[in-house]
């Protein structure tokens, strides 16, 4: 199946590039452009717009956009559920040069046989615009239709998906037409029988329930997500400390009671509005839609932002795909990212105001936690996904109307207006066109030139009216409206901005030249005319603007596909099992489940899919919690390689698993290919966000813990520093992490002999300790003890280094000594009388004063010539009369008599 699917997408890519290109014949011809379907390799491509202007007065093409993605979701849902005998179509869409294309498979029979394309179940009848120009939405009544065997599968699958049988009447039923029908899906899904025998559902817009909370005609096609339904119900089933929801005892329950598992109906708060049978029901309907709703307003949006702001969430996004993704866990939407928006805001202003009231005691602090500056970092994430998906949607709107021509030069004008400073327009690229056949009279040429300059002159990309104030002024107003939050007019983008160029293109499937770009610089003025002829254009050198994307900077314009890929339900639950054994320590078993989900995943997927990487990597964790260091390094390899080919290099999951790879090669005694690993890991994170990320923490941490394995202490000292300074900035100077790091920065400079500076750190580390856990903690009289260890050898060290050595000990002794013969005088002191004296003795004095006697004693020769005698023997001098074999005793006794070296070098 999966094979099937790749081959299908692949088709529907070369389809969809071929439908833009305008290479394949429409079907209807003879309707507007807007309406063309097609037919590609025995696959239905149709643009997502509002041909028929079913929604023209709630949004025309932006509702006909969400529908098709909302239509992917719910196959999608089916798909997976895998009900037997109930069949969903291949879909996927393609996003290419501004339009979105629909492929679908076609159902066997269906444009041959008309008994195969009639509806068995769900709408007959397409609606029709309005006939009242103030309508929102069309009016005209529906016939629905439901077969039993349909209805019984429909059944099943909207067990699993939360999804309520309910009734709805027929406006004008003809004969031989029920009125009242039972449906248990959205009202205009379609079930119709193929040729081939098989049930298929098609047009699963409302797989699931509306969204209560965005009830207004532009978001008819609002829904709530699967994963919302799944807490509800855990919600609604959630145990009190004593017993259940209900305050039974768990032992007094019997075993038999069911847990209550809400329903919905999701033709409720719909535009049109279908007609229900029984009105109270459907009033009660609406009232279990509308606590849903309230549920994810009320619990699950203050819950993630309380995990933001507590750093309590298991992974801080670090991109927008990653801010994605972690929404989507928690069963959050992606429009309401102003309201998380606004809520971190509100959080980080109480947190100001409260550092900065005077008139608040210290107990209010302590009563009060603060907002780490994380809270920040997620808030500047959010409003930059905001203002990325909008510039998505207003770039798809301008290319859309930009010559295939005019494509390079549009893209990177656009990117300079975005993440550039562009501050002025640009002027049209001027293509030169086919010289005129000679056949041709010059009054057919000039005409023929006239029709194409005027046809020219209408093509032109509005993307080149865009300054950089212009577009931010738009940007601004649509997250506005699209969002309902307010982004200040003068509102810039990050620093890292090479992080928002990644996430644009990934959205828009811009490819650049990987180069390093300034987004600092502002354009310089053109001086060439815009009425320039064509051949002195061709002639002339481009004009040079100093902005940081030429149109040479482009490379291509990708599709971006989304389709549904097939998943194994045996594999996915043997994971799923083995992740909760893991949980609770059952290693051993959770490892053959795992094995078993592993074999089965690869057999269905093949090895370079994105679920053999996750079993792989939990694979490794447990054979690293075994202490088998090197199977763990090979599931990881494989994991690592598996989400570098398939979610690229620069993807969140792809770092994490190069951090963890270089962890189980440190442990290992790998260090060498740890090192290359944890570079890695640190050169792919900068791509995606600057160093002030939750992210860059671990790594800089793990990178000086590997630095100590290979003994180099004094660069572990810069990446503990770093990992520090990231703490602070991010989680706050008081958190206990800051504490952590200060120990391990405080061991290493003990291990290098640097007590002050180790003495310095375990303070901090003791402070916080004593604030957050208090002095009678275990944790804070062990940190106690450390900073008095730190300190006793500290000050040791300082004694060590005031006390004089040995050699100026003793010279220091000799000077408050009683001098022994003459002195030599001082510079300011007057010179000794020596007129007295013949030329050889003073000539003498002076070659035996300046050079002083053994061992730093002065010569007996130098006090003999100055006529003056000591009552005191001299004893080392060796040019007295002494006889000489008195000399060589006394040299005798003084070598017996010194100190033993130590040998140098181990010799």
């Amino acid at each position: 199946m999966t094979r099937i699917n790749s081959e299908f997408v692949d088709a529907a890519v070369r389809g969809a590039i071929a439908v833009v290109g305008g290479c394949v014949p429409p079907l209807n011809p003879t309707e507007p452009d807007r309406a063309h379907m097609f037919i590609y390799n025995n696959i239905f491509l149709s643009f997502a717009v509002d041909s028929r202007d079913l929604y023209k007065d709630i949004g025309g093409d932006s509702i006909s956009y969400k529908n098709a993605n909302m239509d992917l979701k719910g196959v999608r849902l089916y798909n997976m559920l895998d009900i037997p005998g109930l069949h969903t179509l291949a879909t996927a869409i393609i996003n290419y040069h501004g339009h979105r294309v629909i492929a679908q498979s076609i159902i066997p029979g269906i444009l041959a046989n008309e008994k195969a394309s009639t509806v068995l179940y769900g709408t007959r009848d397409n609606a029709t615009p309005p006939t009242d120009p103030a309508a929102h939405a069309p009016v005209e009544s529906k016939l629905y239709v439901s077969d039993p065997e349909f209805h019984q599968l429909m059944l099943q699958a909207g067990l699993h998906l939360h999804i309520k049988e309910h009734t709805v009447v027929n406006d004008a039923p003809k004969e031989g037409e029920e009125r009242v029908v039972k449906l248990a899906s959205g009202a205009d899904a379609k079930g119709i029988m193929g040729t081939d025998g098989r049930r298929y559902v098609l047009d699963l817009t409302r797989a699931t329930p509306r969204d209560a909370n965005f009830t207004s005609p532009e978001h008819t096609v609002s829904l709530v997500r699967p994963e919302l339904l799944g807490a509800y119900h855990q919600h609604l089933n959630a145990k009190t400390p004593n017993g259940d929801a209900n305050g039974q005892d768990k032992d007094q329950q019997p075993e038999s009671q069911d847990q209550v598992k809400p329903f919905f109906n999701p033709n409720v708060l719909v535009t049109p509005p279908v007609v229900h049978e029984n009105p109270e029901a459907a009033a009660a309907d609406e009232k279990d839609v509308r606590a849903l709703a309230a549920f994810l307003r009320d619990n699950i949006l203050p819950q993630f932002v309380h995990s933001v702001v507590t750093v309590s969430i298991p992974s801080l996004p670090a991109d927008g795909a990653g801010l994605t993704s972690t929404l989507h866990t928690y069963g959050i939407n992606m429009r309401y990212l102003g309201d998380i928006a606004r809520l971190l805001s509100n959080h980080i202003r109480a947190s100001q105001s409260s550092v900065g009231s005077d008139s608040s005691s210290e107990d209010d602090h302590k009563s009060s936690p603060q907002v780490p500056p994380v809270a920040a970092n997620v808030l500047s994430l959010v409003e930059v996904e905001m203002l990325v998906r909008t510039a998505k949607h207003l770039f798809n709107e301008m290319l859309r109307a930009t010559p295939a021509s005019q494509l390079a030069h549009a893209t990177a004008h656009f990117l300079n207006c975005f993440v550039g400073e562009c501050k002025a327009t640009m002027p049209p690229p001027v293509t030169p066109t086919a010289p005129a056949l000679k056949s041709q009279s010059k009054a057919k040429a000039k005409e023929a030139r006239k029709k194409k300059q005027a046809k020219k002159e209408k093509k032109v990309s509005p993307v080149f009216e865009l300054t950089r104030a212009v577009l931010y002024e738009r940007l601004i107003a649509r997250v506005s409206q699209q969002f309902g939050y307010t982004l200040p007019s003068s509102y810039t983008l990050p620093r890292n901005r090479i992080a928002v160029l990644r996430n644009f293109c990934l959205k828009t499937g811009v490819q650049v030249v990987p180069k390093e770009y300034d987004f600092t610089s502002s354009p310089r003025p053109s001086a060439k005319a815009k009425t320039q002829s064509v051949a002195a254009a061709i002639q002339a050198p481009a004009p040079v603007l100093n902005v940081p994307f030429a149109p040479d900077d482009i490379l291509d314009l990708v599709p971006v596909v989304k389709h549904i890929e097939p998943r194994s339900g045996d594999g996915q639950d043997l994971f799923d099992a083995a992740r909760g054994l893991v949980l609770t320590n059952r290693t051993q078993q959770a490892h053959e489940y795992l094995m078993d989900a592993h074999s089965i995943l690869t057999q269905v997927h093949g090895p370079l899919h994105t679920d053999v990487a996750q079993v792989n990597a939990h694979l490794a964790l447990i054979m690293y919690t075994l202490g088998e260091f090197t199977q763990a390094i090979a599931h990881q390899k494989h994991a690592t390689l598996v989400n570098e080919k398939i979610l690229g290099p620069d993807h969140f999951e792809t770092i994490t698993a190069y951090s963890q790879l270089a962890t189980y090669c440190m442990h290992a005694g790998r260090l060498r290919e740890a090192a290359a690993y944890m570079t890695r890991a640190l050169y792919l994170a900068s791509l995606i966000h600057d160093n002030m990320h939750i992210e860059f923490l671990s790594v800089f941490q793990q990178a000086a813990l590997l630095l100590q394995e290979m003994e180099k202490l004094e660069p572990s000292v810069e990446y503990f520093k770093e990992a520090l300074r990231v703490c602070e900035a991010l989680l706050g100077p008081d958190n206990i992490q800051v504490a952590v790091l200060c120990h391990q920065l405080a061991m290493t400079y003990a291990a290098l002999q640097q007590y002050r500076e180790a003495m310095q750190y375990q303070k901090r580390h003791f402070t916080i300790l004593s604030r957050v856990f208090g002095d009678d903690d275990v944790r804070t009289k062990d940190s106690s003890q450390y900073l008095s260890l730190f300190t006793s050898h500290a000050v040791q060290k300082q004694l060590a280094m005031a006390r004089p050595s040995t050699k100026e000990y003793k010279n220091q002794i000799r000077a408050a000594a009683p001098s022994v013969g003459v002195p030599r005088p001082g510079p300011d002191e007057p010179r000794p009388d020596m007129s007295h004296l013949s030329v050889s003795e003073i000539m003498n004095y002076i070659n035996t004063s300046s050079r002083p006697g053994p061992k730093g004693k002065v010569s007996g020769s130098r006090i003999r010539m100055m006529g003056k005698t000591s009552s005191r023997e001299v004893v080392d001098d060796d040019s007295s009369d002494a006889p000489a074999e008195k000399k060589q005793q006394r040299r005798k006794g003084r070598k017996s008599n010194a100190a033993p070296q130590a040998p140098s070098d181990g010799k």
